[in-house]
């Protein structure tokens, strides 16, 4: 008996980027039983593309606006879980800028079905550090090592730091078509839609694209005794759109604060919580200077790591206390 399918795309501000990724849906070898977008632009493009693969689309397409509007991906996502039908058993959430290969979702429906044991399912991103020449991945692997944040690489897994850098691995094992993984992209991941019904979703404290989110989710699973893999039958191209993104500096400080509010949920908010975060700024500006050497833009990325670290000191006590409202009124 197969499986049956839901995918989830939330978006903003991108009709193009999504009319690329519904094009690779609807050349898939399985289609999805129901395709839900979840909509918070400010303006009807996207509901246009939406309504053009609906009128052809040999499946159930739904049309959604978060509530509220403007709270984010989590919730987006979130609320997605709460529209998809009784009837699905498992749900994919895709970014709005990826290109699957046909095989994409039957590779994904087989994985929950050879493993009946697996709760969650990642795709093969073609874009990595395993397709780097065979004499620049020792180089890489050095710099991994001592700069994760720089080069987040491992020689062969799919690991999460102490510091909640998501580690891939550089060498790739052309014998294993399915790989342990301790965390999940949300570029592409999928889930069981029983892992929703047990009381599990995506932290409404993250805003925006929610840099770590993705993470934070997929590991907590991991830490429960969840297990999650990353097939290379499901390949697929992320494309990361540059439409509707933050400026650099507020980006970064996304990038400190969720990253404190993250390890406070892996390690504690004690002595461990604190150290991990501390190695891990030291290794983001080590790794902001070298950026600023091998560009030529006059130090300016440091520049603005430090002015988002000073930002993010601002609102450090309340992150402690997981509240987060003032610092997302940021972005």
């Amino acid at each position: 008996m197969s499986l049956k399918v839901a995918v989830i795309i939330c978006t903003k501000n991108r009709s193009t980027d999504l009319d690329i990724t519904l094009h690779s849906i609807s050349f898939q070898t399985l289609l999805p039983d129901t395709l839900l977008i979840v909509d918070d632009s400010n303006n009807d493009a996207t509901e246009k593309i939406t309504k053009k693969y609906s009128s052809y689309l040999p499946t159930n397409v739904m049309y959604l606006y978060p509530q509220p509007m403007n709270s984010g991906l989590p919730a987006a996502r979130n609320f997605g879980i709460k529209n998809v039908p009784d009837n699905a058993d498992i749900i994919v959430f895709l970014d709005d800028d990826v290109s699957l290969d046909p095989p994409y979702l039957e590779a994904i429906q087989k994985s929950f079905m050879l493993s009946p044991d697996v709760v969650g399912v990642g795709g093969f991103i073609l874009e990595g550090y395993h397709n780097r020449r065979w004499y620049e991945k020792p180089i890489l692997a050095m710099i991994g090592f001592l700069l994760p944040t720089l080069v987040p690489v491992s020689l062969s897994g799919f690991r999460l730091t102490k510091t909640g850098v998501a580690l891939q691995p550089i060498c790739i094992d052309t014998d294993k078509n399915f790989r342990n993984t301790e965390w999940l992209s949300g570029c592409n991941m999928a889930y069981r839609k029983s892992v929703f019904s047990e009381g599990n979703f995506f932290d409404e404290h993250f805003v925006r694209y929610a840099f770590g989110e993705d993470i934070l989710f997929s590991h907590q699973l991991y830490k429960k005794g969840g297990k999650i893999i990353i097939t290379k039958l499901a390949r697929l191209h992320h494309r990361i759109s540059q439409e509707d993104r933050l400026s650099s500096k507020r980006n970064l400080t996304m990038i400190f604060g969720y990253r404190k509010y993250s390890l406070q949920k892996f390690s504690g908010s004690g002595l461990a919580g604190r150290f991990y975060f501390r190695w891990f700024t030291v290794n983001f500006f080590l790794s902001a200077l070298v950026l600023s050497l091998i560009r030529k833009n006059n130090f300016s990325y440091l520049k603005n790591t430090i002015e988002a670290y000073h930002d993010y000191k601002l609102f450090e006590k309340k992150i402690e206390r997981n509240d987060l409202e003032s610092f997302n009124a940021l972005f």
